[in-house]
């Protein structure tokens, strides 16, 4: 399980990542359910944090609280 995260300063809608990003889309895809991609509205590399730093904590500590109490 992972978290995948794209942001993009130039795309107006975040329907318009697929387009943008289509190496995240292969790679969200080659990863099937183990992975969720999170597109960030208005970031650009490395910016998620200072964009949306709401969401940023409860996606960041969501993926460490399942992937240290998952069953191996």
């Amino acid at each position: 399980m992972g978290l995948l995260t794209l942001g993009y300063a130039e795309v107006s809608e975040v329907a318009d990542a697929v387009d943008y990003f289509p190496g995240g889309m292969k790679q969200q895809a080659a990863a099937g359910d183990n992975v969720t991609l999170w597109v960030v509205d208005r970031a650009s590399h490395g910016e998620y944090r200072a964009v949306a730093p709401d969401e940023y904590e409860v996606r960041v500590v969501g993926f460490f609280n399942r992937a240290l109490n998952a069953k191996k």
